[in-house]
């Protein structure tokens, strides 16, 4: 679970996406979550938690920094790290953005699913990237190891939680 700051929530689709800001010392990082339990009971900013899962593709996985740095001498990314390009938009109004990540992170650990049939995600990656963790699903059939080295674009979703502050204050 990570705590994001709202910013705001926006129409996407048939479905709400929120901006988000990263906190603690990777603070201040825009994003954009699809939220799937959106309620228009929601407050509409501030401090929150979320689980945050996504669809992977253009997926590689290394074993150490240096292969990571090898493979990718012309655009170089820090391991972690993270772009969120689906909140850059070249409309005038703001229109066109999505949840789209460009990651690099570390593997805390890793499911693979046997029965996972044709294109269909067959591997769940627990990962570190810059500003919080995820889960990745994707279609993946090399090795993995806690430790490896990810690298790819994410589409981020992810069930929102609000805290009441005052029970927030209760259990510090």
């Amino acid at each position: 679970m990570t705590k994001l700051e709202l910013q705001y929530f926006m129409d996407y689709e048939d479905a709400k996406m929120g901006r988000f800001e990263t906190t603690g010392d990777d603070g201040g990082v825009p994003l954009n979550i699809l939220i799937d339990n959106y309620s228009e009971e929601f407050p509409s900013e501030g401090e929150c938690f979320i689980d945050i899962y996504s669809l992977g593709y253009h997926i590689e996985v290394f074993k150490t920094e240096e292969e990571f740095d090898a493979a990718h001498s012309d655009f170089r990314m820090a391991v972690p790290s993270m772009i969120p390009i689906g909140t850059f938009s070249s409309q005038e109004d703001g229109s066109g953005q999505d949840p789209r990540i460009l990651f690099t992170g570390k593997i805390f650990d890793f499911e693979k699913d046997p029965e996972a049939t044709g294109d269909d995600p067959n591997t769940l990656i627990h990962l570190d990237s810059y500003g919080f963790d995820f889960h990745l699903y994707t279609k993946y059939d090399g090795e993995l190891e806690a430790g490896d080295i990810v690298h790819g674009v994410a589409w981020i979703y992810g069930d929102l939680i609000f805290q009441n502050k005052e029970e927030d204050k209760d259990n510090v």
